[in-house]
Protein backbone atom coordinates (compact mmCIF):
# COMPACT_ATOMS: atom_id res chain seq x y z
CA UNK A 1 0.00 0.00 0.00
CA UNK A 2 0.82 3.54 -0.51
CA UNK A 3 0.06 6.43 1.28
CA UNK A 4 -0.46 9.66 -0.15
CA UNK A 5 -1.22 13.14 1.21
CA UNK A 6 -3.51 15.31 -0.53
CA UNK A 7 -3.69 19.25 -0.20
CA UNK A 8 -6.98 20.37 -2.31
CA UNK A 9 -6.84 24.26 -3.33
CA UNK A 10 -9.32 26.94 -4.05
CA UNK A 11 -12.98 25.58 -5.00
CA UNK A 12 -11.65 22.01 -5.32
CA UNK A 13 -12.09 21.55 -1.82
CA UNK A 14 -15.83 22.27 -1.70
CA UNK A 15 -16.94 18.71 -1.98
CA UNK A 16 -14.44 17.52 0.98
CA UNK A 17 -15.11 20.64 3.54
CA UNK A 18 -11.20 20.45 3.84
CA UNK A 19 -8.27 21.31 2.65
CA UNK A 20 -6.37 18.21 3.30
CA UNK A 21 -6.77 14.50 3.62
CA UNK A 22 -4.40 11.03 3.81
CA UNK A 23 -5.42 8.40 1.61
CA UNK A 24 -4.33 4.97 1.04
CA UNK A 25 -3.60 3.52 -2.26
CA UNK A 26 -2.34 0.04 -4.25
CA UNK A 27 1.27 0.14 -5.84
CA UNK A 28 1.05 1.87 -9.30
CA UNK A 29 -2.20 3.95 -8.50
CA UNK A 30 -1.60 7.53 -10.56
CA UNK A 31 -3.13 10.59 -9.57
CA UNK A 32 -5.84 10.14 -12.61
CA UNK A 33 -7.26 7.20 -10.42
CA UNK A 34 -7.14 9.67 -7.50
CA UNK A 35 -9.14 12.02 -8.83
CA UNK A 36 -11.76 9.19 -10.32
CA UNK A 37 -11.21 8.30 -6.21
CA UNK A 38 -12.16 11.50 -5.11
CA UNK A 39 -14.96 11.46 -7.43
CA UNK A 40 -14.36 14.46 -9.74
CA UNK A 41 -16.38 14.31 -12.99
CA UNK A 42 -13.49 13.21 -15.62
CA UNK A 43 -14.80 15.64 -17.90
CA UNK A 44 -13.65 18.20 -15.59
CA UNK A 45 -10.78 16.76 -14.26
CA UNK A 46 -8.48 18.05 -17.78
CA UNK A 47 -9.01 21.34 -15.90
CA UNK A 48 -7.07 19.93 -12.59
CA UNK A 49 -3.68 21.00 -12.20
CA UNK A 50 -1.75 18.84 -10.41
CA UNK A 51 1.91 18.66 -8.09
CA UNK A 52 3.53 16.03 -6.34
CA UNK A 53 6.18 17.34 -3.59
CA UNK A 54 6.10 21.01 -5.40
CA UNK A 55 7.12 19.78 -9.06
CA UNK A 56 3.89 19.98 -11.89
CA UNK A 57 3.18 16.36 -13.04
CA UNK A 58 0.95 15.06 -15.62
CA UNK A 59 -2.35 12.59 -14.04
CA UNK A 60 -0.33 9.36 -15.98
CA UNK A 61 2.11 10.18 -12.74
CA UNK A 62 2.65 7.07 -10.23
CA UNK A 63 2.24 7.98 -6.99
CA UNK A 64 4.78 6.45 -4.04
CA UNK A 65 4.90 6.15 -0.68
CA UNK A 66 4.98 9.42 1.39
CA UNK A 67 4.26 11.68 -1.69
CA UNK A 68 2.16 15.00 -1.15
CA UNK A 69 0.10 15.37 -4.41
CA UNK A 70 -1.66 19.00 -4.47
CA UNK A 71 -4.62 19.76 -6.75
CA UNK A 72 -5.64 23.29 -8.01
CA UNK A 73 -7.16 25.03 -10.53
CA UNK A 74 -5.61 27.62 -12.59
CA UNK A 75 -7.31 30.42 -14.01
CA UNK A 76 -7.09 33.23 -15.98
CA UNK A 77 -9.72 36.10 -17.01
CA UNK A 78 -9.17 38.54 -19.03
Amino acid sequence: MVRVEIRIKGMLKRPFGKAQMAMSCNEGTTISAVLHDLQYREDHTRYITTSVNNNLRKHNYVLKDGDELTLYMVIAGG
